[in-house]
């Protein structure tokens, strides 16, 4: 909206529909990983060849070819739409991988806390140094695509060192999985599991509105584009000291 100058309607469709996309890809993406067999195993294989594509579509979102009027719009959507697509991909089988190198459930919890905090960590860091590093590279399009070419060699390098030294300690080749008409219908006796779903769409819902409220609100309402960094280092900063007590609550 602030740099394309997309109709901030438009904008929020691209983002809503290719999400949309996303949810429906993600069933699909986890079938396909469950079934794969290799020599790398089953999930590490999209680490291994979905890393270099993901990086490729995060920087081809902001590529600045200097597109107006519905050659953008058109652009935007397709570009953003092939992004969640690759990132289905890799962060299924990415999310799916503590689960497959131990079958101690306290070891499962403390690697998806890791890895949470690790992922709100990097949001931190994101926050803070993404508008600077934009300046810093020249602003506008230009600078926001020489960050997305910086971040993306980042990612590509941690998923390939990710690969390179998890190792999948449970072997179940014969194993028969449900199929989809199956699995729904264990999930829609499990009342737990429905429960948190509907504490999760809540909480999510309110966390998504709030966040991506909060850059206009901060530049537009307060006056302080300069006050988006410190904004969002801090409700992201909370978020990253909530998790320390809620590991331990986990582990008991």
């Amino acid at each position: 909206t602030d740099v394309l100058e997309l109709n901030a309607g438009t904008a929020g469709l691209i983002i809503m529909v290719a999400l949309i996309w996303e949810g429906i890809t993600d069933p699909i993406i986890g079938l396909l990983a469950n079934r794969t067999r290799s020599r790398w195993g089953r999930y590490r294989p999209y680490l291994l060849f979905g890393s270099i594509p993901l990086a490729l579509s995060v920087a081809a979102m902001f590529l600045p070819l200097g597109l107006s009027g519905g050659a953008l719009v058109a652009y935007c959507f397709a570009t953003h739409l092939v992004y969640r697509t690759v990132f289905t991909f890799v962060n299924i089988p990415y999310i799916a991988l503590s689960a497959q190198m131990t079958q101690d459930s306290d070891a499962r919890g403390q690697l998806a806390a890791a890895r949470m905090l690790f992922a709100i960590s990097c949001g931190l860091l994101l926050a803070s140094l993404t508008l600077p590093l934009a300046k810093a590279f020249g602003g506008g399009q230009a600078g926001f695509f020489l960050v997305s070419v910086l971040y993306s060699v980042i990612a590509t390098v941690i998923l390939l060192i990710t690969f390179a030294t998890t190792r999948e300690a449970i072997t179940d080749v014969d194993e028969k999985h449900p199929g989809l008409g199956d699995m729904v219908a264990i999930v829609r006796g499990n009342r737990a599991f429905l429960a948190l779903l509907v504490a999760t769409v809540a909480g999510l819902t309110g966390y998504t509105m709030s966040g991506k409220a909060l850059i206009y609100y901060l530049k537009y309402w307060v006056g302080s584009e300069a006050a988006v960094t410190s904004g969002l280092v801090v409700t992201l900063g909370a978020a990253a000291l909530a998790m320390l007590p809620w590991m331990f609550v986990a582990r008991r």
